[in-house]
């Protein structure tokens, strides 16, 4: 008999901002509401003093809350702009 390959789809999107995106940056929802490192040892073992954890926090949830990027622009007149990387001639 064949067996039938089960089809995993691969153009799930995971939304900005959503609960799964927190998850994926290793954010918790704490007691109070608030967003809380899922696993803060490695970080306390480096900076017994918290400030290390504090600061990486900060981050998670400043990218979880920032938004979605805007696209890089075209102008060179506007901000944002990112002139073209150079490619090497071919030989």
């Amino acid at each position: 008999m064949a067996h039938k390959e089960k089809k995993v789809d691969h153009t799930r999107i995971i939304e900005h901002g959503s609960e799964e995106h927190a998850l994926m940056l290793g954010l918790v929802k704490g007691e109070d509401g608030g967003y809380e490192l899922e696993d803060p040892t490695p970080y306390i073992q480096i900076d017994p003093s918290g400030r290390l954890e504090e600061h990486i926090l900060q981050q998670k949830i400043n990218e979880l809350t920032k938004g979605i990027p805007e696209p890089q622009s075209e102008d060179p007149t506007k901000p944002g702009y990112g002139p073209p990387l150079w490619v090497p001639p071919s030989a």
